[in-house]
C-alpha cells in the first residue's frame, strides 16, 4: 500500500505493524540469540565429541503442545463465560476470539516469542549439560564454607530446625511445580501483557539463563548439595543428615544423577547448582508483578523456592543470594532502552500494565 505522499505504507500490512519499533528490535534481540544459542550447543557438543543435540526440536513441538492445549483451554472458559453469563449466540464471537489469535499479528507477537524462547531452553539444556565437561565441578567446598561464614553453620539446619515435616512436604510440593509455573507465567507475558512489560520480561529471562545459567554456572561450575555423593566431594559429610528428601524430589535426583553418569541426556538434564535459575526466575516474578495482590503471591512464591532451594538440599544459601543480585540487574538494563526512547519520544505511551 502506498500513503498520499506516494510512499510505501508499512502499517498498512499486519505483519509490518506487528514488527513495528520498539517490538520488531525486541523480536530481533531474541531470534538472534536464540539462533546463536542453538548453533552453539551444536558446534559444543561435536568439539566435545558428545553426542548431537536434539532438543531445540523436541522442546518446540512441547511448545506447540502446550500452546494449542492453553488457547483451546481458554476458548472453552470463554465459551463457559458466555453461556454462564446469558449470550444467547456465543459461537460467532467464540469464532472471533479464535480468529484473533492466528491472525498475522497475533501469530507473530504473541506465538513466536513462546517458539524461539522454547527453541532456546532446549539448546540451554545442552549446554547446561556440557559444563561439567568445559569445566569440572570444583567450587562446591567454597560455596559450602561461604555459607557456614555467612549463618555460623550449615543453613539448612537452621531451616530444618524451625521447618517441619508437613511445610517441608507443601515446600517440596511447590519447588517441584517450578517449571509448570514458569510456563504459565510464559504463556502469560507471550499473550496478554502489553508489549514493553512483555520486552522487558522476556529480555530478562534471556538475560538470565545465558548470563546467569550458562557463564556463571560454567565459570563457579558446582553440582550442589545433593549431588555431592556422585562428584565426591569431601563435604558431602556435612549434609549427612539432611537426606533422604520426599519421593519425589528423590525421583528427580535420581533421574539427573543417572543421566549424568551414563552421558544420556533428557529433557531437562544437566547438572548446576551456583547460581539457582529457581531463585532467579521467582525473583523475576516479584520484579515484573505490578498489581499489590500479584506482588504478595510473588513474594511468597519467590521466599519458598528460596528457602526450598537450601531447605530440600538442591542449592547452598550463596546459590541463591547470587541469583537474586544477578536477576535485579538484568531486569534494571532492560530499562535503558525504555529510557533511550523515552528521551527520544516522550510522548510515547508505555503499555506495562
Amino acid at each position: 500500500m502506498h500513503g498520499r505522499n506516494g510512499k510505501f505504507d508499512a502499517d498498512a500490512f499486519p505483519i509490518a505493524r506487528a514488527l513495528g519499533a520498539p517490538f520488531r528490535s525486541f523480536t530481533a534481540q531474541i531470534t538472534t540469540v536464540t539462533l546463536l544459542s542453538v548453533a552453539f550447543s551444536y558446534y559444543a557438543a561435536f568439539f566435545l565429541g558428545t553426542a548431537r543435540p536434539n532438543f531445540p526440536s523436541k522442546y518446540l513441538v512441547l511448545s506447540m503442545v502446550g500452546l494449542v492445549l492453553i488457547a483451546s483451554g481458554s476458548l472453552f472458559a470463554y465459551t463457559v463465560g458466555l453461556l454462564v453469563s446469558g449470550e444467547q449466540q456465543p459461537y460467532p464471537k467464540v469464532w472471533e476470539k479464535a480468529r484473533s489469535f492466528i491472525a498475522p499479528q497475533a501469530l507473530i507477537e504473541k506465538v513466536l516469542p513462546l517458539l524461539l524462547m522454547f527453541a532456546f531452553l532446549g539448546a540451554f539444556t545442552q549446554m547446561k549439560a556440557l559444563i561439567p565437561s568445559i569445566h569440572p565441578f570444583a567450587w562446591d567446598a567454597a560455596f559450602s564454607e561461604a555459607d557456614r561464614l555467612i549463618f555460623g553453620t550449615d543453613p539448612w539446619r537452621l531451616t530444618h530446625a524451625v521447618i517441619g515435616p508437613f511445610a517441608t512436604r507443601v515446600i517440596d510440593a511447590v519447588y517441584l511445580m517450578w517449571f509448570p509455573i514458569f510456563t504459565c507465567v510464559l504463556f502469560y507475558h507471550a499473550v496478554f501483557a502489553g508489549k514493553e512489560q512483555k520486552r522487558r520480561f522476556f529480555l530478562s529471562v534471556y538475560g538470565a539463563w545465558m548470563v546467569l545459567g550458562i557463564m556463571a554456572a560454567t565459570l563457579f561450575s558446582s553440582a550442589g548439595p545433593c549431588f555431592l555423593d556422585l562428584i565426591g566431594s569431601p563435604v558431602s559429610q556435612n549434609y549427612a543428615g539432611l537426606f533422604p528428601t520426599s519421593p519425589a524430589s528423590q525421583r528427580v535426583m535420581d533421574y539427573l544423577a543417572d543421566t549424568y553418569r551414563t552421558g544420556n541426556l533428557g529433557i531437562g538434564t544437566g547438572i548446576s547448582a551456583m547460581p539457582s535459575l529457581h531463585v532467579s526466575m521467582a525473583f523475576l516474578y516479584v520484579l515484573m508483578a505490578r498489581k499489590p495482590a500479584m506482588k504478595a503471591i510473588a513474594v511468597a512464591y519467590a521466599l519458598v523456592i528460596l528457602v526450598g532451594s537450601v531447605h530440600l538440599g538442591w542449592h547452598y544459601a550463596v546459590d541463591g543470594i547470587f541469583a537474586l543480585l544477578g536477576t535485579l540487574l538484568i531486569y534494571a538494563m532492560t530499562s535503558i532502552p525504555e529510557q533511550g526512547r523515552a528521551a527520544i519520544a516522550p510522548t510515547e505511551v508505555s503499555l506495562s500494565t
